[in-house]
């Protein structure tokens, strides 16, 4: 696993290889854009808005045999694309 982070606004997780895993992370309190992406197809497999009150968030990835990666970013900080 390899992880970047932006001062706790957003957050990219690179997993390699295996099968569903949940992932906990400490997070500040705020709306987040939550995005898995077949790093392979580059499509979005899962995405979901959540509101976190602060503390650990668990994050549940789908099921997956290759690379998957994990974007998370604070809704008060994102900039459109």
């Amino acid at each position: 696993m390899q992880m970047l982070t932006d001062r706790g606004r957003q957050h990219a997780i690179y997993l390699q290889g295996g099968q569903q895993v949940d992932l906990s992370l400490l997070l500040r309190a705020s709306d987040y854009h939550v995005e898995w992406i077949d790093v392979l197809t580059g499509k979005v497999v899962r995405e979901e808005r959540r509101t976190h009150p602060g503390g650990t968030a668990v994050f549940a990835s789908p099921d997956f045999v290759d690379d998957i990666a994990l974007r998370i970013i604070a809704v008060d900080t994102a900039v459109e694309r």
